[in-house]
């Protein structure tokens, strides 16, 4: 799989910590210029790594902690 910047930069941010939500606060946090298209351009990256099985998504669990 050949990765753009900014897919490559999600990837980097898929470290099994961080929650979809959170890598998309860091993101719009990072680049307030692009705020409207990030959450659109995340999830269609997110679609593609879980298309090609690169990376699962685990469901929150409400009381759950997350690790160092």
């Amino acid at each position: 799989m050949h990765l753009n910047r900014t897919a490559a930069l999600i990837w980097y941010l898929c470290d099994g910590r961080r929650t979809v939500e959170q890598i998309l606060g860091l993101l719009r946090d990072a680049y307030p210029e692009a705020r409207s298209e990030i959450d659109a351009d995340v999830r269609r990256v997110l679609q593609l790594f879980l298309d090609h099985e690169a990376l699962t998504i685990e469901p929150s669990l409400p009381d759950a902690t997350p690790r160092p």
